[in-house]
C-alpha cells in the first residue's frame, strides 16, 4: 500500500490506516459472508457477487488515488478489503464442494500453491509498474488509467468474468444430503 500510495504524498502512516480500513472492513465481510454460507449453501452466487463487486472496488480505488483524499482512500480501501478478503473462504468452499471426495486439506492446499505460484511474479509486477511509472514521469495522482491501476482492475475485471461463467457443482454438500437421506431410511 506505501509503494503505491507514496507517489501522491502519503506516508506510512497513511499507509497503515488505509491498510487497516482494508482489513477491519474485511473482517466484517467475512463474518457476513460466513454467516450467509452456512445458512444458505449458496457458494456459487457469492464467489460471482464477490468477483463482480471486487472488480467495481479495484475500479473505484483506481478512482480515488490522488493527493488529499484520505476519507476517499479509506472508504476505497474499506469496499475493497469488504469483498476481498471474503473471497478467501469463499473460493475454498467452492474448491471443496468441486473435488470432493478428495480431502479438504489438499484442495486447499492446491490453491495456496497455485496462488503463491500466480501471486508472487503479480507482486513484482506491480512494483515494476510504480517504478515505472514514477521513472517515466507519468503522474499516478489522479490518473485512474495509471500502469499499476490498469494492472490492478484489469486482472480484477478478468477474474470476475471468469467467475460468471463457474458453475461447478456441490458433490460433497449432495453426498451429505444422500447420506443423510440413508440415515433415515435406515
Amino acid at each position: 500500500v506505501n509503494n503505491f500510495l507514496e507517489p501522491c504524498g502519503y506516508t506510512e502512516d497513511d499507509a497503515g490506516n488505509f491498510a487497516a480500513a482494508l482489513i477491519g472492513a474485511g473482517l466484517v465481510g467475512a463474518i457476513f459472508t460466513g454467516a450467509l454460507m452456512e445458512i444458505y449453501h449458496c457458494y456459487r452466487i457469492l464467489l460471482k457477487v464477490l468477483y463482480l463487486l471486487g472488480a467495481i472496488a479495484a475500479f473505484v480505488l483506481s478512482t480515488q488515488v490522488d493527493r488529499n483524499n484520505n476519507m476517499g482512500l479509506v472508504l476505497s480501501f474499506g469496499f475493497l478489503g469488504f469483498v476481498m478478503i471474503p473471497m478467501l473462504p469463499v473460493i475454498i468452499e467452492n474448491a471443496i464442494e468441486c473435488t470432493y471426495p478428495i480431502t479438504e486439506e489438499l484442495s486447499a492446499g492446491l490453491l495456496f500453491t497455485v496462488g503463491n505460484v500466480v501471486g508472487i511474479p503479480m507482486t513484482f509486477l506491480f512494483q515494476f509498474l510504480i517504478d515505472y511509472s514514477k521513472d517515466s514521469g507519468d503522474d499516478v495522482c489522479g490518473n485512474t488509467f495509471s500502469p499499476p491501476n490498469i494492472l490492478l482492475f484489469g486482472t480484477s475485471a478478468t477474474c470476475g468474468v471468469v467467475a460468471l461463467f463457474f458453475n461447478g457443482p456441490y458433490k460433497r454438500l449432495n453426498a451429505e444430503k444422500i447420506k443423510q437421506a440413508d440415515e433415515i431410511m435406515g
